[in-house]
């Protein structure tokens, strides 16, 4: 696994089609907040938000699902820790 920073974060996200479609049935991956934005309004109402924290999109994102998204019950960080634990 790379170091911490940026390319750790895109080591993590190239992993996440992966192992993501063995337990979802959909998922949206950004990496910057335009694509964030860019999203249709329902892909915005998830269940799960998984983010790194200390990008620059994990901030804005997380402002408006905890605002705007009644659906959220779960978010993650990738930063939390356990990522060496479970298969992300």
């Amino acid at each position: 696994m790379p170091e911490k920073g940026p390319e750790q974060t895109e080591s993590l996200i190239a992993r996440i089609p992966e192992i993501m479609e063995k337990h979802v049935t959909s998922y949206k991956t950004v990496r910057n907040i335009k694509e964030y934005e860019d999203l249709e309004a329902n892909d915005k109402q998830v269940d799960v938000v998984v983010v790194q924290l200390g990008t620059t999109v994990s901030g804005p994102v997380l402002k408006d699902q905890v605002v705007n998204n009644p659906n959220l019950k779960w978010v993650h960080s990738l930063s939390a820790g356990i990522d060496g634990y479970v298969a992300v």
